[in-house]
């Protein structure tokens, strides 16, 4: 019994130290009516600069998604008033239509945590 109890304890110290490792943050902002500036720094996205924090304006009714590690940031985004969602990442570095059929988000977009090494879109 002592050995299944020091494997399940070394995976979840394991599983700690990768996740610590990998420093990957994922998160969201909310559409609003009344759009305000939202600072993003390395402590929500680990891709940015310690000494480069950036403030940015989303428009009235467009939602967010984000996700970085050290080396990489996807976004999903959508207004929700709109047809389609759209992804982007810093694999590639440009920005598309996620899909071809519309959809329909209360947030504005379809992804919580688009996935650093695809398009933004997954």
């Amino acid at each position: 019994m002592k050995v299944k109890t020091k494997k399940i304890t070394q995976i979840g110290f394991n599983t700690v130290v990768l996740l610590t490792a990998l420093n990957v943050n994922a998160g969201t902002i909310a559409p609003t009516d009344s759009p305000t500036a939202t600072t993003i720094s390395q402590t929500n996205c680990s891709y940015i600069s310690t000494n480069s924090p950036f403030a940015f304006t989303l428009s009235r009714n467009v939602g967010l998604a984000y996700n970085c590690s050290t080396t990489a940031v996807a976004v999903n985004t959508g207004n929700t008033k709109g047809k389609f969602t759209y992804g982007g990442s810093s694999n590639g570095g440009s920005v598309k239509q996620c899909g071809t059929t519309a959809v329909s988000t209360a947030n504005g977009y379809t992804v919580t945590a688009p996935s650093t090494s695809a398009d933004g879109c997954s």
